[in-house]
Formats: structure tokens, C-alpha cells, sequence
């Protein structure tokens, strides 16, 4: 989170996003993952596993 960009950077949060979903926290998840997605839209997803974009669809 302390890299250019910091929260603001659509990959980092897409990252932390994944992280906290494999963790079991998807409510933290889903709002990492939105934020990835408002700035990049659904490209930042391509080369990502479908769950990720699956857990924000319904928020989308």
C-alpha cells in the first residue's frame, strides 16, 4: 500500500483484494476488488482467476 500510487493504484487493490478472499475475508475482498475494478474496469481482471471478478459481479 506504500507504493506509488499507494491505495489509489487499481493493481495493488486488486491484489489485496485476492489476498483477503483467499483469506476468507469477503466482505474486506469485495471492496478491494470493486475499487480495481471502478478504475480499470474489467480488464484488470483478464489474466486473473474467474472467482475474483465472480465475487463483485453481483455488485457490478
Amino acid at each position: 500500500m506504500k507504493c506509488p500510487g499507494g491505495p489509489g493504484n487499481p493493481f495493488v487493490s486488486l491484489r489485496l483484494g485476492q489476498s483477503l478472499l483467499e483469506t476468507g475475508e469477503a466482505a474486506e475482498a469485495q471492496e478491494y476488488l470493486l475499487r480495481a475494478f471502478m478504475a480499470e474496469g474489467e480488464s484488470i481482471f483478464a489474466d486473473a482467476d474467474p472467482k475474483y471478478i465472480g465475487a463483485i459481479r453481483h455488485l457490478i
